[in-house]
């Protein structure tokens, strides 16, 4: 376990136990398809159950940004943008969804940077107060679609930057 850990495969945390990481920006790429699906469901159940109180507490995640706000503080943006996710997870009330997204959870996407570098702040704040406008008409439907879209983009995004650099390296080695 401390060799996996040592090659970054996993990591390990005081009284939680181990969490798998992911090896190749690719297989983020994959875990994002994952996600996708978890982030769907969560998103289907807190509007189907949330508690009364989860609409005010979702949107105080984000009360100290504007859009302007996102793209300024992008660290900070990121840090309650793992925030939200992480609570719309718990309150989702569905244990082994949580289980599945702790063996996983945002996978240091905070230290990806990706909203920064892809230029997604201002498209995640809509996206993230459109999850929450669904949630708080309790539309399941409407929250799980908006939900699954925010992920599916945010991968979209990533894979194209991919495709993006390795055309432009490919294009750099070339004689």
């Amino acid at each position: 376990m401390r060799r996996l850990e040592q090659e970054g495969l996993i990591t390990f945390r005081p009284r939680r136990g181990a969490r798998l990481m992911p090896t190749s920006l690719p297989e983020y790429l994959e875990w994002l398809s994952i996600r996708e699906m978890l982030e769907g469901l969560a998103a289907r159940e807190v509007a189907l159950n949330g508690a009364a109180d989860i609409v005010p507490r979702l949107r105080a995640v984000f009360a100290d940004f504007d859009e302007a706000g996102a793209l300024a503080r992008p660290a900070e943006y990121a840090a309650a943008n793992t925030a939200f996710h992480a609570l719309m997870i718990k309150e989702s009330g569905n244990a082994l969804l949580g289980k599945t997204w702790d063996s996983f959870g945002h996978l240091k996407m905070a230290g990806l940077r990706f909203i920064e570098r892809l230029n997604r702040g201002s498209q995640s704040f809509h996206e993230h107060h459109d999850i929450i406008d669904a949630i708080a008409e309790r539309d399941p439907d409407r929250a799980e679609t908006l939900a699954r879209r925010h992920v599916r983009l945010l991968r979209d995004q990533a894979a194209a930057s991919l495709k993006e650099f390795d055309l432009h390296e490919k294009n750099e080695t070339t004689p």
